[in-house]
């Protein structure tokens, strides 16, 4: 798998369940849900993708963690520029 669609567990149970035990729901390396995400949250080193869409939803005042030259540093700099 190299790509999962932002929306393509929404609504579903299963990523409800995932939710309850993370609010970063990583699948295959791909981060793939963040939008339950509260407060300052690490991105894991062991990411290697960002689905689009992430964080939608979010507060602005959720802060992201990650490590350098990492996915989150990646997604990082393309959001702000």
């Amino acid at each position: 798998m190299t790509k999962i669609g932002s929306e393509a567990f929404e609504g579903t149970a299963w990523l409800k369940a995932q939710r309850k035990k993370n609010p970063l729901v990583v699948v295959n390396h791909i981060l793939i849900d963040g939008r339950t995400a509260k407060g300052n949250v690490t991105i894991p080193g062991s990411v290697t993708k960002i689905s689009e869409y992430v964080f939608l939803n979010c507060s602005d005042k959720l802060v992201i963690y990650g490590k350098k030259n990492s996915a989150a540093e990646r997604y990082a700099k393309k959001r702000l520029s």
